[in-house]
């Protein structure tokens, strides 16, 4: 199997769909490699979807793109600073988002942002103009996992296409200490969790 850019699915051993986020995670470890994903921030000065295309040339397996937004608390200030030099410059959402629906990468991506985006977008909207310019996952790391049903919903809806948003990660500041973990049960491909008591998940 080989991982495919763009949002399309991949069926793995005729059973499961899986899409290119996880699909390129799986090859890169079944061959016995590390995988590397790495961070790009979309919008941050006017050859940055050729860097993004340095770096995948350069052996990553996913970016995730950075939407910026002015508010981005689960950020540190490397993240934070290019997020605002970005927003500065006049980067927006859509203007990320159409830079790569023009521009192929070449390995998947997923889109890293805030939930004010696609609420204020629409979530639809949104989900839409992520399948439209090729991202396969989508990371939101404020929105709450007991009120990311919502956005889980519209996201796993096949577009036209074929193809549906991977909610590839989703972080959650609160998950139980015991039991099931909840964040596997929303997450598809790539789960993410984000935690400050110091337990191992």
């Amino acid at each position: 199997m080989t991982a495919a850019a763009g949002a399309e699915e991949i069926v793995m051993d005729g059973t499961r769909a899986i899409g290119p986020v996880e699909a390129a995670l799986r090859e890169r470890r079944d061959g016995g490699g590390k995988c590397l994903v790495v961070y790009v921030t979309g919008g941050l000065g006017s050859d940055w979807l050729e860097t993004a295309r340095a770096v995948a040339a350069a052996g990553a397996d996913v970016i995730e793109i950075g939407v910026p937004f002015s508010d981005p608390v689960m950020d540190g200030p490397t993240i934070q600073a290019a997020n605002d030099a970005a927003l500065d410059s006049g980067a927006t959402p859509l203007g990320i988002l159409d830079a790569l629906r023009e521009g192929d990468v070449g390995v998947p991506l997923a889109v890293m942002t805030y939930y004010n985006i696609p609420y204020r977008m629409g979530l639809e909207r949104f989900a839409d103009s992520l399948v439209a310019a090729g991202v396969a996952g989508c990371i939101l790391p404020d929105l709450p996992l007991e009120e990311a049903g919502p956005w889980l919903d519209v996201a796993a809806v096949r577009r036209p296409s074929g193809a549906r948003v991977r909610s590839s990660a989703i972080f959650s500041m609160v998950v139980p200490r015991r039991g099931p973990n909840p964040i596997s049960n929303g997450c598809q491909g790539l789960p993410l969790a984000a935690g400050d008591s110091g337990d191992e998940f």
